[in-house]
């Protein structure tokens, strides 16, 4: 089973915005560990989307995530887990970002 958390920024600090997106990674990780990704939007509607076949807790010391976190700060973001249940574990099948 899959996991999805959901924000949208109205004035939330950078620093507390990102402590709860590393934090929704590792709880999150609860509902799979086969895949995770992120996909943000800055105030300008530009898109970032970083996704890997790994457990939410090691997506988040990847340097391109901790970049995306230090360069923006989103007003809409996706969290997504992933438990593999069909198809293989991949960069592709860490869906749906």
């Amino acid at each position: 089973m899959c996991g999805i958390v959901g924000f949208i920024n109205r004035g939330i600090t950078k620093p507390s915005l990102s402590g709860f997106i590393q934090q929704s990674l590792v709880a999150n990780s609860l509902r799979g560990t086969d895949g995770s990704g992120l996909f943000l939007v800055d105030d300008k509607g530009n898109g970032s989307i970083y996704k890997r076949p790994l457990p939410g807790w090691d997506l988040m010391q990847l340097l391109p995530i901790k970049s995306m976190l230090a360069d923006t700060t989103p007003v809409f973001g996706i969290i997504h887990n992933r438990a593999s249940t069909n198809g293989g574990n991949s960069i592709e099948t860490s869906h749906p970002i």
